[in-house]
């Protein structure tokens, strides 16, 4: 196997990503956690890989084999001094672990060539409003079978508009968006215009989890579960799932997929209710002492913001539903659209009250350690939240050690007891995707890991960018 740039690809390439990952100085917070129990990793020879783990983990084989990301060591290497140059770094390493190696690597924006089937030929083709991508010559699944992949280039495109982005899809500017379920039901299902154009898709994908709002439980007021629970009956997720998602999907209780058996299904789900907001509100300490129509405590009045990403009407959506439902209680919340690199830039270090986000899993071998293991509690860490308790420690922990499955699911289970009366996140919808693609693409179908790009292709007569 080759990089698509040409270099082999071996075992010595597993060995420096795995590397780079573990060098303190590379931003790779969110990933280290995977790895922690990792105590070792050679490559004997150019086709082994050896991971050897301190303890026992179910899932180690399928972390290394999904989670850890392949780098190119020669385009790195050869590329390092070059960036390093550009970015005035005067002392630098090649090799991870050495003295200037990681502020070197993290100068490098653009991803290096890899063993997919398409890849970013050049710095000119990495934009901020667009990424081209060209077909990799070396990808085995192009050498085997010609008539796979028929594109030769592909190109993504940043709008962050959410109406200027799919005036875009309307005329033809690019062939694949995903839109809301209500604009579908209200507008798009019904437009000539789209039916004559697109083909329109419905289908719950493997790695999606749901939308959810994380609230900051390392600092008053959401250093109390009251509080959280109390922000979980404010939030309308009946409404929710009817008016926004119209129906799709359902709500969410547990940080799990609805089919699998790690999931809860007998929890129900905290029901919007105000006055059970306020009465936990109460029994947390927050009372209107002064009469002004806001909660205080302390002599502090319950001011908090809600940031979400910009340019999109769903985190507008629910979160004007909260507010709402806040000012009732006696709360102000004001909500703070972010352009996406400074809501980013807020989360990793953890300058929020709340967030709202849509998340998904890398692989579907669902495992929460990164996510609310309390060593994940560090700026750039997986643990969002800040949610830290013992006992889920131990548990996850337990599970990551437990090969049997039905014991590693009774610990999910408490697991997930634990999470739904503690609330560090308001879990929303695990919604579904809504998907619409240009005709001039024939074979066009999602699987559940979604639209494969190796299955489409084109008439020459509907080629549009030569």
């Amino acid at each position: 196997m080759q990089f698509a740039d040409g270099r082999p690809f071996s075992a010595a390439d597993v060995k420096f990503s795995f590397d780079v990952m573990r060098d303190p100085e590379v931003r790779a917070d969110h990933l280290r956690s995977s790895f922690e129990d990792v105590d070792s990793l050679t490559a004997p020879d150019p086709w082994t890989v050896v991971v050897k783990y301190r303890r026992k983990y179910w899932a180690g084989i399928y972390a290394v084999g999904t989670s850890l990301r392949v780098l190119n060591k020669g385009w790195y290497e050869e590329m390092i001094p070059k960036y390093a140059a550009k970015a005035g770094i005067a002392k630098f390493a090649t090799q991870p672990g050495q003295p200037g190696f990681g502020e070197a690597f993290n100068s490098i924006r653009v991803p290096c060539p890899g063993t997919e089937a398409y890849y970013l030929a050049s710095d000119d083709d990495y934009k901020t409003d667009s990424l081209a991508l060209v077909q990799n010559p070396f990808h085995w699944g192009i050498q085997v079978h010609p008539a796979w992949y028929n594109l030769k280039q592909l190109r993504w495109l940043y709008i962050s508009d959410e109406v200027a982005a799919f005036e875009a899809f309307r005329k033809g500017e690019f062939d694949i968006t995903v839109v809301d379920a209500d604009r579908w039901e209200d507008q798009l299902k019904n437009d000539p215009t789209i039916a004559s154009i697109a083909n329109y898709f419905l289908y719950d994908h493997v790695a999606l989890d749901c939308s959810y709002v994380a609230w900051n439980c390392r600092r008053p007021p959401f250093d109390d579960a009251r509080v959280r629970t109390a922000m979980t009956h404010l939030t309308d997720r009946e409404w929710l799932l009817k008016e926004i998602q119209r129906g799709r999907g359902s709500i969410a209780v547990c940080k799990s997929k609805r089919n699998y058996a790690s999931y809860s299904n007998d929890l129900v789900p905290h029901p919007f209710d105000v006055e059970k907001a306020k009465a936990l509100l109460a029994e947390a300490g927050w009372r209107d002492t002064d009469g002004d129509g806001v909660l205080d405590r302390d002599g502090k009045r319950f001011e908090i913001e809600l940031k979400v990403p910009s340019g999109r009407t769903f985190f507008q959506r629910v979160g004007g539903q909260i507010q709402e439902a806040c000012r009732k209680a006696g709360i102000r919340l004001s909500i703070r659209p972010l352009e996406w690199a400074t809501f980013v830039e807020d989360l990793d270090k953890r300058q929020f009250d709340g967030v709202m986000l849509y998340n998904s899993w890398q692989d579907p071998w669902i495992d929460n350690f990164e996510s609310y293991h309390s060593s994940g509690d560090v700026p750039n860490g997986g643990n969002t939240t800040g949610w830290r308790d013992p006992r889920v420690d131990t548990l996850l922990q337990s599970m990551r050690e437990e090969f049997d499955d039905a014991k590693r699911t009774e610990m999910f289970h408490e697991f997930n007891r634990l999470y739904y009366d503690a609330q560090p996140a308001t879990l929303l919808v695990h919604g579904m995707v809504d998907v619409l693609q240009n005709k001039r693409f024939e074979m066009a179908k999602v699987r559940p890991t979604g639209m494969q790009l190796f299955e489409l292709w084109v008439k020459p007569e509907n080629v549009l960018h030569k």
